[in-house]
């Protein structure tokens, strides 16, 4: 199974992900790739999976950003996405990635995190 992490760049709490992460993963097995396509997805996923058997990468699927993003939704089987509609950096964009996925009718979790 892939996973696909995607969050907006105010979002920089690793223990809020490690959390909601352990109860996605009690409910999924089998998840052989994570992909990302920013720097904070890049290194939590890192993070959470160091030492398993889980490879990590940003596969750069186009030379754009929102393509990039999309792509990595069409290719993954569970998008999981960290998303405050009130933050205003990253929220269009990550409002239309989770359109994306709904379009696309991908299966994916919106997890809202709290507020500083």
């Amino acid at each position: 199974m892939t996973i696909s992490i995607h969050m907006q760049s105010a979002f920089q709490d690793y223990d809020f992900f490690k959390k909601n992460m352990d109860e996605i993963l009690e409910q999924q097995s089998g998840i052989t790739k994570c992909l990302y396509g920013r720097s904070t997805p890049e290194k939590f996923a890192n993070k959470y999976f160091e030492n398993t058997q889980v490879i990590c990468e940003n596969p750069h699927l186009s030379n754009f950003k929102t393509q990039n993003l999309y792509k990595s939704v069409e290719n993954s089987d569970l998008t999981i996405f960290f998303y405050r509609s009130d933050r205003k950096v990253g929220s269009d964009l990550t409002k239309k990635t989770i359109s994306r996925a709904k379009n696309l009718e991908k299966q994916f979790i919106v997890i809202e995190y709290e507020k500083d």
